[in-house]
């Protein structure tokens, strides 16, 4: 193993590995606050649709199921 000559960051003894936890069982409550976009908000499905629908909304990108997700809301919300 490589020695470290960093005050600010100080290699770790066998004991500090030993006692190490990880940060979500320390502090629960910071950890699930940072993470809100592991919470589900949306239910998985699988559903059957024309290629063309596929490809149409790929062309918006990574982010075309939010953007097939707004057009089905405002279909809902027009009726």
């Amino acid at each position: 193993m490589t020695k470290i000559d960093d005050i600010e960051n100080p290699e770790w003894t066998q004991e500090e590995f030993r006692q190490a936890r990880p940060a979500a069982e320390l502090f629960p409550h910071l950890v699930s606050a940072q993470k809100p976009s592991q919470q589900l908000t949306k239910t998985p499905v699988t559903v059957r649709l024309n290629p063309e629908i596929v490809a149409y909304f790929k062309s918006y990108g990574k982010e075309w199921q939010m953007k097939l997700n707004a057009v089905l809301m405002e279909y809902i919300a027009a009726r």
